[in-house]
């Protein structure tokens, strides 16, 4: 009688471990690349891009840029300008919201980093 407890008590331990594993096989991930930049690199950036004076369209009202957030295929991603001297940030496009220039993964179209003055 103990083994047959103890039998029921391990296949139900085991089934519980397979479901919350199965569960979390089909749960999703996302995962965000962060641009590493220091201050001074931030500083460049944002003085390169501001001077060049893009007619950046603004993005809908209901959207807010925030690091790993998708930006709306609506708005109008630019080149970086080659310029900036900042190999990290060459590959990403950006856009300019408010005044702050928002570094966007041309591949995923996600916020990578927000740049203020």
């Amino acid at each position: 009688m103990r083994k047959s407890k103890l039998s029921v008590a391990v296949t139900a331990a085991i089934a519980l471990a397979a479901g919350i594993g199965a569960a979390s096989a089909q749960s999703t991930t996302t995962t965000t690349t962060t641009t590493t930049i220091n201050p001074e690199q931030e500083t460049t950036i944002y003085r390169t891009i501001t001077r060049e004076q893009v007619a950046v369209q603004p993005p809908p009202p209901e959207w807010a840029p925030s690091v790993g957030v998708e930006v709306p295929a609506q708005v109008q991603l630019y080149n970086m300008p080659s310029t900036v001297e900042v190999p990290s940030v060459r590959s990403d496009r950006y856009t300019v919201v408010n005044g702050h220039v928002v570094l966007v993964d041309p591949g995923t179209r996600r916020v990578v980093r927000i740049i203020e003055s």
